[in-house]
């Protein structure tokens, strides 16, 4: 009997994909799959196993242009094309199709399948970590607000003199994996870290979740949620103070911590080093 080509279980349509959307696809196939994702004739990602997922550049992307997905499986092949809308600034949300990216394997149908649902389950929950849902939502809005406010205010009639803005209380540099080299500065009252594009600290490293952690000036370090793996200096943390030079891990990436100017740190009375 002959095989199948492998085939994209879901999603089958993207009828709002736009520049910078992370997609991920779940994948049926009767052995070991290479993915290759294009947008025209340019390759911009390649998987040889799950998760199958792909973001798409923010930039450089024209109208008219497609994602194409082709997936090879031994001698069997097959493509599957998305329209890319570039019209108008993509929402401020990172698309993410929920599909966990499995391949069942001839004769294994139904190990690939518990497999599969393991992985969704597996996935992040609703923020529950001490108070983190509060210090999460409201910074997120705050976030949201003040950018609606800054594009709907209207350029001021007279010069403004700039007063400047307060230095950043610390920074991020990627040392090791895939970004090594980039640095980040913070600056805000909650500095979020993850893949999502809501974050202020975004990183590209699969491995890491849309929400993974979540910085403060008083140098707290706490996971965004019980699913989000975080080590400082080798041990694995839920929570922890923060000391210059401290190195933090998520996934594939490893970031050194910088405290700007040696400024005093704010630790709460009683709080251990790491806990």
């Amino acid at each position: 009997m002959p095989s199948l080509p492998p085939a994209i279980v879901s999603p089958t349509e993207l009828p709002g994909l736009t520049p910078g959307d992370l997609v991920q696809f779940q994948i049926r196939a009767q052995g070991p799959v290479v993915a290759t994702y294009r947008v025209g004739e340019t390759e911009i990602e390649r998987d040889a196993g799950p998760p199958y997922e792909v973001r798409l550049p923010a930039d450089g992307i024209k109208k008219g242009d497609a994602l194409v997905v082709r997936l090879e499986s031994g001698d069997q092949a097959s493509e599957a094309t998305f329209a890319v809308h570039v019209q108008g600034e993509p929402a401020d949300n990172t698309l993410l199709l929920l599909a966990a990216a499995a391949v069942g394997v001839s004769g294994l149908g139904g190990i690939g399948g518990f497999w599969a649902i393991g992985r969704m389950r597996a996935r992040p929950r609703a923020i529950e970590t001490a108070d983190a849902p509060q210090r999460l939502t409201s910074w997120a809005q705050a976030r949201i607000d003040a950018a609606g406010q800054a594009a709907a205010r209207q350029p001021a009639p007279t010069p403004v003199v700039d007063v400047g803005e307060p230095g950043p209380w610390g920074a991020l540099t990627v040392i090791a994996g895939a970004e090594t080299g980039r640095r980040f500065e913070l600056r805000g009252e909650r500095e979020l870290c993850g893949r999502g594009r809501f974050c202020s600290v975004r990183l590209k490293d699969k491995r890491v979740q849309d929400a993974h952690f979540v910085l403060t000036p008083d140098l707290l370090i706490f996971a965004s949620t019980p699913d989000c793996p975080l080590s400082l200096n080798g041990d694995d943390v839920r929570q922890a103070q923060l000391q210059d030079g401290d190195r933090i891990r998520v996934g594939a990436t490893e970031l050194e911590f910088r405290q700007a100017g040696g400024a005093a740190r704010a630790v709460a009375a009683g709080t251990p080093p790491h806990s």
